[in-house]
């Protein structure tokens, strides 16, 4: 993005998606962000830009329905701990995801009740710590026998 800043006209009024942050987040149980570019078998090959563009398309896609299949709560969580952050804020608008504001602690201890300790801080992990927060908590939702990340 800082490249992009200079070279587009009216950049602050642009928003931007970027696939990478949304990717750990919406795909948990391999939250391992890679474009596979199997269309590069060699690594003299050149690349190809408008395979990787398809390919960025398709992920985001994937992504979007990854969001749609969530839980009404945790989207919510998500909203309420990512908005207001660069990284996310184009991808709700995007969506025309909005949620209106509760207490998002009360919110995280009813939804991972049983899961995560009821004397967790998640008041002051939410104030100051918003985004790790919602990353942990994506990956506290998935973690079975089966994760790839350990508990």
């Amino acid at each position: 993005m800082k490249y992009l800043k200079n070279g587009i006209e009216d950049y602050e009024a642009k928003r931007f998606i970027d696939t990478l942050y949304l990717s750990p987040l919406l795909f948990p149980k391999k939250p391992y962000h890679k474009l596979v570019k199997d269309d590069k078998l060699t690594t003299d090959e050149l690349n190809n830009p408008l395979n990787d563009a398809k390919k960025a398309r398709d992920l985001f896609n994937d992504e979007i329905e990854a969001f749609n299949n969530l839980d009404e709560p945790l989207k919510k969580i998500y909203y309420a701990l990512l908005n207001n952050h660069n990284e996310f804020k184009d991808f709700f608008h995007y969506r025309g995801y909005i949620e209106s504001q509760q207490n998002i602690s009360t919110l995280i201890q009813e939804t991972f009740t049983g899961i995560i300790c009821e004397n967790a801080p998640i008041e002051k992990l939410a104030k100051e710590s918003p985004v790790e927060l919602c990353f942990a908590l994506s990956q506290i939702n998935v973690i079975k026998y089966d994760s790839i990340t350990p508990p």
